[in-house]
Order: structure tokens, then C-alpha cells, then sequence
């Protein structure tokens, strides 16, 4: 499976995530410098950006997609 960890949606969404790494490392953002780092890329990407972040192991990508056909989402939020 491709995969870059993924824990936000959008670019914007990172302020959030880098927040709760602060918390999580019981710091702030001016002192948690390279912890931050790691949060760049844990952005959702398109299928173009994951095949070529996974050129090299395109089998990866192709097992993505055939998981994510199985995939069945709903919402569980209720109005």
C-alpha cells in the first residue's frame, strides 16, 4: 500500500496538527522547531503525487486502488 501518513486534508488543516504535536510534546510552536518537520508532508495527496512519490513501487499504488475500491465510507455524524 501507498501511504505518506496522513493526518490532515488540506495545506490550511496543518496549523491544527502542529498544535496537537506541541501538546503531545508538552511544548509550544516558538520552541518545537524540527518536531514540526515531520507534519509537511502528512498531507493528503492526489492519486497523481502518490504515484510519483511511489515510481518506484508501483505495485504499491495499484494496491491502494484496489483496497480503496473495497471500501465502503458513511458518516457518522448525525444532523
Amino acid at each position: 500500500m501507498a501511504t505518506n501518513g496522513v493526518r490532515y486534508a488540506t495545506e490550511n488543516d496543518r496549523e491544527i496538527l502542529d498544535v496537537l504535536t506541541t501538546i503531545r510534546h508538552h511544548t509550544s510552536l516558538d520552541k518545537a522547531g524540527r518536531l514540526l518537520t515531520v507534519n509537511n508532508g502528512r498531507v493528503l495527496r492526489t492519486a497523481r503525487a502518490m504515484t510519483a512519490l511511489f515510481a518506484d513501487i508501483p505495485e504499491a499504488v495499484a494496491n491502494t486502488r484496489i483496497v480503496s475500491d473495497r471500501l465502503e465510507l458513511r458518516s457518522t455524524i448525525s444532523a
